[in-house]
């Protein structure tokens, strides 16, 4: 969603308005990793490396169980 959003022009405070309301964002690992997506698709990630972000990934996925539909969605 970030990422379609950044390509049609929509400001990044716009999306991150928009976050709780498509995603589960009240845990600190959902929030985390919708952040660093949008970072990264805006462009702001500095220092924030592929494997930090996996590694962001990965850990929020062991503690939700694999369970990843409520963080990063559910595809159509």
């Amino acid at each position: 969603m970030a990422s379609a959003a950044a390509k049609v022009g929509i400001e990044r405070r716009k999306v991150e308005a928009m976050l709780p309301e498509i995603y589960d964002l009240n845990t600190d690992d959902s929030r985390a990793v919708a952040g660093l997506i949008v970072a990264a698709v805006y462009g702001s990630a500095k220092g924030v490396e592929p494997p930090v972000f996996a590694g962001t990934l990965g850990a929020t996925c062991m503690r939700s169980e694999g369970d990843m539909d409520s963080i990063i969605g559910v595809g159509s």
